[in-house]
């Protein structure tokens, strides 16, 4: 699971277009080794998770390129509601993001322990 803060911060720049920080704006422009060098300890250890987050759970419109993620700010100063619409798409989805994990991950070791006898 990605750091809560992460999420938050990562949830608030797709919601309202709110600016990240260096270490997040390299991931949502695709500049993963400038990411992983700005990274924390913490985030280094969830960077791919955290791509995974926004690949699976972000509109692909606001991410990927410095261009997209500029013209994704522009959109929520220039025009929220259209911004709103994109955003809501993933919004239950991203909600319900640590409940998902947490099914997830005991559901792996569930079989793991069923598997092993133990």
């Amino acid at each position: 699971m990605i750091p809560r803060n992460i999420k938050a911060i990562i949830d608030l720049y797709v919601d309202k277009g709110y600016p990240t920080g260096s270490f997040l704006y390299a991931v949502l422009i695709n500049n993963l080794s400038e990411a992983a060098g700005r990274a924390d300890q913490q985030n280094q250890f969830a960077l791919t998770l955290i791509c995974k987050y926004i690949y699976n759970y972000t509109p692909k419109c606001c991410w990927g390129s410095a261009e997209a993620v500029r013209d994704w700010r522009k959109l929520h100063e220039e025009h929220p509601e259209q911004a709103e619409a994109a955003a809501a798409q993933d919004r239950e989805r991203r909600q319900k993001y640590y409940e998902q994990q947490q099914e997830t991950l005991f559901e792996y070791c569930t079989r793991f322990f069923d598997q092993s006898g133990g």
